[in-house]
């Protein structure tokens, strides 16, 4: 004979089993990404430059071709400027270390070749106080060194101008070892940098010795263009994002982490599904990674494994540090658009390994309407220039949807599964006199 559960059992089951789920994926879960602000500005935004200390933001903008500077701490815009030319845009721009100029690369077309200069705008006055001669090529970044005393421009050919910031005079040209050279790193008197190759069809990476324009080393082990750098805050470090091209409408990405004496691959990251465009270092132990197609990625500087994904609303085109903020700027572009967008993430606490899942929610912003504040620039010295520029800002304000990338303590996580371990006993006790004879 077989007896039928005692009810009183069935129902004390119930009552336990309901809970497991929710509590397995809600307790310990805190949100890791928390936007802050977010800006909206019309045009292709290419990078952007954390300055004064990472108080402020300066970025340039397409079409029209325009410069903004704005202010980190609330996403306000402080300064602006548009050039009047109909015929060129703004590739990449830098905040002169006291505050006072802004460095802008202006590229055009004419038949099949790309051209730029170099424009430098006063904050005072607006007006553009000096222009180079015109090069060949496009600019790809452009910074003001540390002290202020020179600019370092590279360009999609293979040299490196280093200019007066007083007069805009060449004051060197440095030949680098590629045929495209594309973003750049300064270290003390050191420069790294990152292009392609054509024969043998490669990525590179260089340090340049701008003392005397020496190459130091090489090191040809990238499988495509070296797209993206940063330098580690020890200096022991470099790191290449790179940007690989599989055909047939397929590509790749891939962080590699290169000994600054030596010229030595230490690691090489796992294969991403799109181009790293940009890498930053975020506190003292991780890296934020920008991948077109898959968000923003944290990798453990020292080996190079993957901490956690956040899937991003829009394709990621740039993350920029604010480690005095306690956080990262992501640059967005919405071609249909033809606009650009930037989000401020407030770090909440370090990324953790974890496969915790992620949350999408709604941004409490309000839109509003752009306009300029009258906050003067604060003249100070900035810190020495050794990562990539952040992301642009604009003329509104907007409601967006964000993806916020959640996590699990890991104390918290030992007491859920002790907790479920106690549950699943006590289920199989109870379940065992309901059924007994």
């Amino acid at each position: 004979m077989v007896y039928k559960p005692k009810p009183i059992y069935l129902i004390l089951a119930i009552l336990i089993l309901t809970p497991i789920l929710p509590l397995a994926t809600i307790v310990g879960a805190q949100q890791v990404f928390k936007e802050e602000w977010s800006l909206s500005v019309e045009g292709l935004v290419n990078d952007v430059e954390a300055s004064l200390q990472e108080k402020l933001i300066v970025f340039g903008t397409e079409d029209p071709p325009k410069i903004y500077i704005v202010d980190t701490s609330n996403g306000g815009i402080v300064w602006s400027f548009e050039f009047s030319y109909s015929d060129k845009a703004v590739e990449t721009t830098s905040l002169s270390p006291n505050g006072d100029y802004v460095a802008a690369v202006l590229y055009w077309m004419e038949g099949e070749k790309f051209y730029f200069d170099v424009e430098c705008v006063s904050i005072e006055s607006k007006e553009i106080v000096w222009k180079t001669p015109v090069y060949e090529g496009i600019g790809w970044r452009i910074h003001y060194t540390a002290n202020g005393d020179q600019i370092i421009v590279s360009s999609t050919s293979n040299f490196i101008l280093e200019l007066d910031p007083r007069t805009g005079e060449e004051i060197a040209s440095i030949e680098t070892p590629f045929d495209a050279t594309y973003d750049y790193v300064l270290a003390g008197n050191s420069l790294y940098a990152g292009g392609f190759r054509r024969d043998p069809s490669s990525g590179a990476l260089s340090k340049i010795d701008l003392t005397n324009g020496e190459v130091a080393w090489i090191n040809n082990e990238p499988e495509d263009s070296v797209l993206a750098l940063t330098v580690d805050s020890t200096g022991k470090l470099v790191y290449a994002g790179l940007g690989i091209d599989l055909g047939e409408n397929e590509y790749a990405g891939k962080v590699m982490a290169v000994d600054t004496s030596s010229g030595d691959t230490i690691w090489v990251s796992e294969s991403f599904s799109d181009y790293v465009w940009s890498i930053d270092e975020f506190g003292d132990k991780y890296l934020v990674v920008a991948v077109e197609t898959e968000g923003i990625i944290v990798l453990d500087k020292e080996t190079g494994k993957t901490i956690s994904r956040y899937e991003t609303p829009y394709n990621t085109y740039y993350v920029a540090s604010l480690n005095r903020l306690g956080g990262i700027v992501a640059l967005y572009y919405l071609d249909e658009a033809n606009e650009s967008k930037i989000v401020f993430y407030k770090i909440s606490s370090a990324p953790q390994p974890t496969s915790a899942s992620t949350t999408t929610v709604e941004s409490t912003q309000t839109p509003t309407t752009a306009k300029e504040s009258t906050t003067p620039i604060e003249s100070t010295t900035s810190k020495p220039v050794t990562s990539k520029p952040s992301s642009p800002t604009g003329l509104a304000t907007v409601t967006v949807t964000v993806t916020d990338g959640m996590m699990l303590n890991p104390n918290l996580l030992l007491m859920i599964i002790a907790v479920l371990a106690v549950i699943v006993l006590v289920v199989v006790l109870l379940a065992v006199f309901a059924f007994k004879k």
